[in-house]
């Protein structure tokens, strides 16, 4: 995923975060989500403050991007969120980068709100499983 100002792009690979500098393809940083278990969707926020992912593990990971003085990028882990008793097929922010929108296997949708690290809305839906 690349943010609106497309200064890096977001990707994983296996248990890993990996934040890529779009003009050079550098490595960035590197995270992994503590849980040993596969990055199955990453997206970060149009502002590029946001990167969210979700591993097999049902539990999704909310990170800010930071840059520090030397101008060195990082992520710092927000929140962890469990999503329910399935996987998340799909993820997004919403384009004023306040909510994260996430899909899951059970056709659910949930609504997270980024500043207040908080779940508002569940939406059920009933026509099977959500893809990207």
């Amino acid at each position: 995923d690349i943010p609106g100002d497309g200064q890096f792009i977001v990707s994983a690979t296996k248990d890993k975060i990996v934040l890529l500098e779009y003009d050079t393809g550098a490595i960035l940083c590197t995270t992994g989500t503590g849980d040993g278990e596969t990055v199955a969707n990453v997206c970060c926020s149009s502002d590029g403050k946001w990167v969210f992912a979700a591993s097999r593990s049902l539990q999704g990971y909310l990170w800010r991007v930071v840059t520090d003085e030397f101008f060195e990028v990082s992520l710092k882990k927000e929140r962890t969120w469990f999503t329910s008793k399935h996987p998340i097929s799909a993820c997004s922010f919403s384009p004023d980068s306040t909510w994260v929108a996430t899909a899951c296997t059970d056709g659910a949708v949930r609504l997270w709100e980024c500043s207040s690290h908080s779940q508002t809305h569940a939406l059920p839906y009933d026509g099977g499983i959500i893809l990207p």
